[in-house]
């Protein structure tokens, strides 16, 4: 196997870290779980033992394990498991609003291989964007300095980010322009993020901070809007700040906060004086729209956590909120389901929740309140009230007053 050669090639200068060695990547890869190979990385990055530098080319090799093709594929018999029509199985889950794009696909003999590719993309891409879609939420504190959620949290990290990113784009250009990859901007927008915030600390920078060169891309660039396309298309930011107050780039909300575009706004007043500033875009303050009255529940990382036990603070909410609330997944609705239903009786507790949602029905929408360990920008539409889980956390218990004697 390739990756174990480069294992025992670099086994002299290299330190494989977290308690995992050499014969552990292999088995992972064995295995070829992608869900496993996620959580071992995210548990590589939390852990406080090892400095950012020395988890680097254990991270990188786990990347590299991720996007071998056997293993990546091998998600494709799970794929089709799940449903013995796999048009209906995409029609469930992405809504009719997609379909006709791949009926006409068919007509160029292409549907069966392209409906196949975004499935079983997305289901990869799911996965993978949990790790990319934390930066900026940091764990990282004074008492645990090396704990990170975020592949994008440490210039060290940006190898293994790269591999992951390099391995999808490949796979969009495979699709082309046909349909939409699920989860993909929870990969793209942090990384705008990163660079955004890299601008705001030095807005004369000559090179961006992380700017893997696949993402200028047609694949990509035809799935992004406004600012991430300017930016990916951007070799350097000198020609991102062209594009900005050159008036043709239109910002019209979603995917960044008011506060990220302010420091956009503050980037070119800091190159080119407050005139440069174009009069049609960068405007904080979204003009007012409908909001979609709708109460979202996330999964991993919400309901469930990494283990994938149930989060009963959270649970207990939804069920307080039950006559409203809906349950939506960027997943596959048939395994949550079943997950959540595990869960919920390995916790003795009770609850029927049958159905759920995709949240690329979410995209584009302002909705009423979002319960979601990831911001509802990352993940393409707006939420009036974001609910973290960790805000739903039981106060512990106060311990019970002393009984004074007669």
């Amino acid at each position: 196997m390739a990756i174990k050669q480069e294992h025992q090639a670099a086994a002299g200068t290299n330190q494989i870290v977290g308690g995992i060695d050499i014969e552990a990547i292999n088995m992972l890869s064995d295995k070829k779980s992608i869900f496993e190979a996620e959580k071992a990385i995210d548990r590589l990055l939390r852990d406080n033992t090892f400095t950012a530098a020395e988890k680097s080319y254990t991270l990188k090799m786990l990347a590299e394990v991720m996007t071998e093709k056997r293993f990546v594929n091998s998600s494709l018999n799970e794929l089709k498991a799940r449903s013995s029509n796999i048009w209906e199985h995409y029609v469930d889950y992405h809504g009719e609003k997609y379909a006709e794009e791949f009926f006409y696909a068919s007509k160029r003999g292409k549907f069966g291989s392209l409906l196949y590719e975004s499935e079983l993309l997305g289901y990869w891409t799911h996965q993978v964007c949990h790790l990319f879609e934390k930066y900026g939420q940091e764990l990282s504190t004074a008492a645990l300095p090396h704990s990170f959620d975020s592949l994008l949290s440490a210039p060290d990290f940006y190898p293994a980010a790269e591999i992951l990113i390099n391995e999808m784009i490949k796979r969009l250009e495979a699709l082309g322009g046909n349909g939409p990859v699920p989860n993909s901007n929870r990969i793209f927008t942090p990384i705008g993020l990163l660079n955004i915030d890299a601008l705001a600390e030095n807005p004369h920078l000559n090179t961006w901070r992380f700017m893997p060169a696949a993402l200028n891309n047609e694949a990509v660039l035809c799935r992004v809007r406004d600012i991430s396309s300017a930016m990916f298309s951007s070799p350097t930011p000198e020609e991102f700040y062209n594009k900005l107050v050159s008036g043709d780039v239109v910002y019209k909300g979603g995917r960044y906060s008011d506060e990220t575009v302010e420091k956009l706004r503050q980037f070119i007043i800091a190159r080119g004086g407050e005139s440069a500033v174009p009069a049609n875009f960068l405007q904080t303050g979204a003009p007012e729209e409908e909001i979609a009255d709708i109460v979202a529940y996330d999964v991993d990382g919400t309901l469930l956590d990494a283990q994938g036990n149930l989060q009963v603070h959270v649970y207990i909410q939804l069920l307080e909120d039950s006559d409203e609330a809906e349950i939506y997944t960027g997943g596959n609705i048939e395994d949550n389901i079943k997950r959540l239903k595990e869960a919920i009786e390995r916790a003795g507790l009770h609850g029927r929740w049958d159905e759920m949602k995709p949240k690329t029905s979410l995209e584009g929408l302002n909705i009423k309140r979002l319960v979601d360990d990831t911001p509802p920008q990352l993940q393409g539409f707006k939420a009036q009230e974001w609910v973290h889980p960790d805000k739903l956390r039981l106060p512990a218990k106060s311990p019970a007053p002393e009984l004074k004697q007669p």
